[in-house]
Parts: C-alpha cells; structure tokens; sequence
C-alpha cells in the first residue's frame, strides 16, 4: 500500500475514534480545528499532531503513529 494511501486510512481511523468529531481531534491534538480540516483536505495529519494524538485514551491500541504518517524515519523528542 503507498504511504499516501496509509496516511488516509490513518485518517479514517482517527475520524471513527473520534465519533466523527474534528472539534474532538482538534481538542486532543491541541490545534484548531481548521487545523484538522487542512489535515483531511490534504490526506496527512501533522507528525506532531501524530504524537500527540497517539497518547489519547481513544487511540491506544488502535493505531501508532508510525501508522498515521508511515514516511516519517526519525522521531524527535518522543
């Protein structure tokens, strides 16, 4: 699968974690939500909206965020 292909299911699966709710994704990521709209618009949340958003309660155990933005090589302060 192209790594832009697993960036949007990454999408999909915050999405449904979230109950549909960017407001919600925004909260947890600590960003606006024009902020996760942009990330829908172009397919690819932000690596450090990745992070954050991998401590959620609603995401452990379902996705990483290796997962969210498989082309990222190196992790910085995590």
């Amino acid at each position: 699968m192209a790594i832009h292909e697993q960036q949007k299911n990454a999408l999909g699966k915050i999405w449904k974690a979230f109950a549909y709710s960017k407001a919600e994704i925004a909260l947890a990521a600590g960003v606006n939500r024009s902020t996760v709209s942009n990330w829908f618009s172009r397919g690819r949340i932000s690596a450090t909206g990745a992070i954050r958003l991998e401590h959620d309660k609603r995401l452990k155990g379902v996705i990483t965020k290796e997962e969210m933005r498989p082309d990222v090589t190196e992790w910085f302060g995590v």
